[in-house]
């Protein structure tokens, strides 16, 4: 008794089977091949014939038929035969040198048969705006009509074996569509793993939680003693900042009589109002103290008309005695100072949350590894069982016996 020995698995990169799953098909079905072959030929042929109709047609010198016509123009249609001739040419030419993109020689015929059919659409489209002219030379366009029936023919035949294996095609898709299915759950399982293996890192880093803890209450303990001090010395700066603006607010009253008498440039009350620039522009203080001795001595000599001019003299003498160009620069250095110390307070909460955020992922990531690895197990699962159906159905559609193989392994 003999036995037969059985066909050995032919393995199968997973990127390669849509292309063998297309040769195979194609394989199945040589007049498929065939037609889309002899399609591209006879378009050919046809677009020949077509060019030569058109070149010939508009040279032709003979007089139009207008038997049976109501007042025909001649010029008109000896015209508009120039003209259809161009059209034809026009429309034809959509075929010359076209790419079908199709990944098997079905879905090139398909492409064939839409542009045919497009072609034989615009012909009789454009049949009809030029109908005098056809009636006129009827027995002058056999060559039109004869590149016209090739394509009508390549249109029924690539219709006929579009219809008899479009079973088969279906199938294909189906096919592809399975193909598709198992790379994404190839895929998923790559992710998940490297995700797994993420997770795994991160708690293998889980001793360091005590330190992050320790370093986290340092940080804290830091930021509240930072907060503090900025909140002291911003209120020391509000103090002395506070002291001058009152002072020279005492005085803004004089200051004003004192501008609307003085050729100065300068004028005391735009300074009083923008205080702020006693604290950037050194020039600007010194501007203030010569202007404000000047007024004193214009109130001293009665030069300005001021109630109560011996105390608005006090008054401007306390002003004087203030010492504002060294309280500008106090208030200059420490606001430098309190500027530093925010920039170090920000830094120092960005580190607290990136710590923080650590941390929560490290716990995190322990509840995360055994749902990741739950979801794997099914996915592995789901991925066999789709393998396996994959691998079945090019066995009965085929005849060929495949081992799948995934490309990362």
């Amino acid at each position: 008794m003999f036995f037969r020995k059985p066909k050995p698995h032919e393995e199968v990169r997973l990127s390669e089977l849509r292309m063998l799953s297309v040769d195979a098909f194609e394989q199945s079905m040589p007049e498929v091949m065939r037609t889309e072959q002899r399609s591209k030929e006879e378009i050919a042929k046809s677009i020949s014939i077509f060019e030569r109709a058109c070149s010939e047609f508009e040279a032709l010198e003979i007089e139009p038929n207008t038997e049976n016509m109501y007042m025909p123009n001649i010029n008109s249609i000896k015209a508009q035969k120039a003209a259809y001739s161009k059209t034809m040419l026009g429309i034809i030419s959509s075929l010359s040198g076209c790419e079908y993109n199709g990944e098997s020689a079905y879905e090139r015929l398909m492409e064939v048969r839409g542009k045919v059919d497009k072609v034989l659409s615009k012909i009789l489209q454009s049949n009809g705006s030029f109908r005098q002219v056809i009636y006129s030379y009827s027995n002058n366009i056999g060559d039109f009509k004869r590149a016209y029936s090739i394509l009508e023919e390549v249109s029924k035949r690539a219709g006929l074996a579009i219809g008899r294996y479009e079973p088969q095609y279906s199938r294909l898709q189906r096919l592809h569509s399975s193909i598709s299915e198992l790379e994404s759950l190839y895929a998923t399982s790559s992710e998940l793993r490297a995700s797994i293996s993420s997770l795994e890192n991160m708690a293998a880093e889980g001793h360091v939680t005590g330190a992050g803890s320790a370093e986290e209450a340092r940080i804290h303990e830091k930021i509240s003693l930072l907060r503090k001090r900025i909140a002291e010395e911003s209120s020391h700066v509000a103090t002395i900042y506070n002291e001058v603006e009152a002072s020279l607010a005492q005085i803004r009253r004089a200051a004003k009589k004192y501008d609307h008498i003085s050729a100065e440039k300068e004028k005391i009350s735009s300074i009083i109002d923008n205080p702020e620039r006693l604290i950037r522009e050194k020039g600007t203080r010194e501007s203030l103290i010569r202007l404000v001795k000047d007024m004193r001595l214009s109130i001293s000599e009665s030069r300005i008309d001021i109630k109560n001019p011996e105390d608005v003299i006090n008054t401007i003498d306390r002003v004087l005695n203030l010492g504002i160009d060294e309280r500008m620069d106090e208030i200059s250095s420490w606001r430098d100072t309190i500027k530093s110390q925010q920039q170090e307070l920000y830094d120092l909460e960005k580190t607290k949350e990136e710590l923080e955020a650590g941390m929560r992922s490290i716990e995190k990531s322990k509840e995360s590894k055994e749902q990741m690895e739950e979801k794997l197990r099914a996915i592995e699962k789901e991925t066999a069982s789709s393998k396996s159906a994959l691998e079945e159905s090019f066995m009965n559609l085929y005849g060929r016996k495949i081992d799948i193989i995934p490309d990362q392994d």
